[in-house]
């Protein structure tokens, strides 16, 4: 079996695995990288929060940070539509992948497994912060991630929203990373930088980030 193209968004604390992520570690594979497939790992409402697998503790830290802040953006109006925005080759769009699985937006960041991605090419490179696979919902952690979400934590938020809508099944070129990236801000156009307060009733081709140049 080979595996699928991969795109690429350029730019810790260890607690026991819950039997229901031992089985998502399990099922992580695709030849030499890990993958996660939305028919073999299917998405319940059990799974409340994103799994970590590998991560020093301060890129698990900062991926927690954005995907709260993801899921801020995600809470206001207009936002959630950007996965009826863009087309995946089945003819479908994410969110009718969404529909199928019977979840939303919200659940589908929490069901996202989040590993090492410090041997991935595009990481090697030095120029992505995130890489993935479409239609699987491994999203590899970059080592320059955590500097670029604690610079720019907006931002940060939306390459996770992002990579969410290449793991459930979209590519790229068309459309562009940038398209991908642009339109996610425009439907989410108010910036979350920060974190949302406790409420007590709250039960394919790289993404090119480049990093600012040194002044003379």
């Amino acid at each position: 079996m080979s595996c699928a193209f991969r795109v690429a968004v350029v730019l810790a604390f260890s607690v026991p695995l819950s039997a229901a992520d031992q089985e998502r570690v399990a099922s992580v594979r695709c030849c030499d990288a890990l993958s996660v497939s939305r028919e073999s790992s299917p998405v319940t409402r059990a799974d409340r929060h994103a799994l970590m697998v590998n991560l020093t503790a301060l890129n698990e830290a900062t991926v927690r940070r954005a995907i709260d802040l993801a899921l801020a953006k995600l809470a206001r109006p207009g936002c959630p539509g950007v996965y009826g925005d863009f087309q995946l080759p089945n003819g479908g769009t994410p969110r009718s992948e969404l529909d199928s699985m019977g979840i939303g937006p919200e659940e589908w960041l929490e069901s996202l497994v989040f590993i090492d991605g410090g041997q991935d090419p595009f990481c090697r490179i030095g120029r992505a912060v995130l890489t993935t696979t479409p239609g699987t919902r491994v999203i590899r952690v970059c080592p320059g991630f955590a500097r670029f979400q604690l610079r720019d934590p907006g931002r940060s938020a939306s390459l996770i929203i992002h990579e969410s809508l290449h793991a459930l099944g979209l590519g790229e070129n068309p459309p562009s990373s940038n398209e991908i990236t642009q339109r996610v801000e425009r439907r989410c156009w108010k910036l979350a930088t920060r974190m949302p307060e406790p409420q007590s009733s709250r039960a394919p081709a790289p993404d090119v980030y480049e990093p600012p140049k040194a002044q003379p």
